[in-house]
């Protein structure tokens, strides 16, 4: 686990046997975080099912950056704004002037978050940055 202070993020590693720890991590890593984000980016690893969780686990993650890549052109922010995918959470980066021109971050943010299987892009917004 790591914390950034700055931004408000608590970041979850690692891997687990199955979803049901991945909750139970964060649901402990919220309820001691104080209302900041929480970045769950365990890995679901089933005993005997490594290899094919890693293999799904990183065509999740290139499906997200696809999509992601195409939501950013679209709102014109690809040269702004970068990102990480790591185990499905999306953690973006960069600088905008105004927030106005953040609001199609965000757009392109939860447009991306529809089409990964998984629904843990704990991504923020903060003010005047884009912040992991």
């Amino acid at each position: 686990m790591s914390q950034d202070r700055d931004k408000g993020v608590v970041t979850l590693g690692g891997h687990v046997a199955a979803d049901a720890g991945k909750s139970q991590a964060e649901s402990i890593a919220k309820a001691i975080a104080a209302g900041q984000v929480v970045a769950n980016q365990i890995a679901v690893m089933p005993p005997g099912g490594e290899s094919a969780a890693r293999a799904m686990n990183s065509d999740l993650d290139t499906g997200i950056e696809k999509n992601l890549d195409a939501a950013l052109i679209q709102n014109g922010l690809q040269r702004n704004v970068k990102y990480d995918v790591k185990n499905g959470v999306v953690a973006l980066t960069g600088e905008v002037k105004s927030n106005s021109v953040r609001a199609p971050s965000r757009t392109a943010r939860s447009k991306c978050q529809g089409t990964a299987i998984r629904k843990s892009d704990k991504a923020r917004l903060g003010f005047g940055k884009l912040m992991s």
